[in-house]
Formats: structure tokens, sequence, C-alpha cells
């Protein structure tokens, strides 16, 4: 590449209108997330739909293999909440709705609190099964399918301010990105 230059990753938790902004303001060069609404300003580029799958630790003490929905029902779950409330599930569900009768007894919008919690505890997660070759090396845990009828989808985007993308680094970065998956 010649260049020499960091991709920083910063697992934050801002609204899609503070992303919009950081972005128009030039406070951040790539955003990469859920779907933002339709700005001018801004350039999208879709990285890939994923399915999502159940997060749980290898050392799980009752369950050892894929979950069923009894297991989903009973166990308590941990919601990382990557702004999920977009995600595809069956028509007239939402995320929040796959939570009824609901046994999540933390929150947390930090990616690594919560494969760490996952990894030594009990609790159940959804992630995206993309992220399982990689959290299975670096983890105890293994993904489940989802145990429900019609499995969900996360969408993720990268977007850039209008502004930049004739810039030549930014271009590099986001072939980098779109190679990662």
């Amino acid at each position: 590449m010649g260049e020499s230059f960091t991709i920083k990753y910063v697992d934050s938790h801002y609204t899609s209108e503070q992303r919009v902004s950081r972005l128009r303001n030039s406070e951040v060069d790539i955003d990469i997330g859920s779907i933002l609404d339709i700005d001018r300003s801004l350039v999208s580029y879709h990285l890939g739909s994923f399915p999502l799958g159940v997060l749980l630790s290898n050392s799980h003490s009752r369950i050892s293999g894929d979950i069923t929905k009894d297991d989903w029902l009973q166990e308590q779950r941990l919601i990382w909440n990557i702004n999920t409330q977009r995600a595809l599930f069956t028509p007239g569900n939402s995320f929040n709705d796959i939570h009824v009768n609901d046994n999540a007894k933390i929150e947390t919008t930090n990616s690594l609190n919560a494969v760490t919690l996952v990894a030594n505890t009990d609790y159940l997660a959804i992630f995206p099964f993309m992220m399982q070759p990689f959290l299975a090396k670096q983890f105890n845990v293994h993904m489940s399918p989802l145990p429900f009828s019609n499995n969900g989808l996360v969408s993720y985007y990268a977007y850039i301010n209008k502004k930049s993308d004739s810039n030549d680094l930014i271009r590099k970065c986001l072939k980098i990105i779109q190679n990662l998956r």
C-alpha cells in the first residue's frame, strides 16, 4: 500500500442523528453501523446483511449444543445493544418482540464486555453469526442458530462524508473494510 494509516475502532453508542452530525462535521472519516436515514451529504456502502445467532459459553452449565426456544425463554439474557431495532425478524416482529417474557438482566453497548460476560457466565446474547470464527478463537464461546421460526438479519453500512468520496486514502480504507467479510 505504501502509505501508513490507522483504522481506529471506537465502540460507542451514538444515536443515528449524532452519527450523521459527526460525519457531516468531519469528526469521523468512516462510520460503520446500522442503516442511517438518507442524507444528501453522505455516501453509503452496504457491507452486507448477516444472520443473527445466539452467543453462549462453551462452559454453559445447562446447554451444550444449539439452544431451543424453551432454553431461550428460561435462560438469563444479556442484550448487546447494537441498534438492532432495525434488524429484520419475522414480519411483525422487532428486536424488542423477541425479548418477551424478558429474562434480560444486563444491557451493554460495549461488545467486549458482552462477549466477556457471556464467555464466563450462563448468559445468552444475540450476535451476528459472521463474528463466530473470530469470537470462538478468542473466547470460550460458540454460536447457536436463533430458535425462532424465521431467523433475523442485521445489515451493516459504511458511511462517509460526500466530500471524502474522492479521497484516495478513504477509498483504500473502504476497500480493506469491504474485503474483511
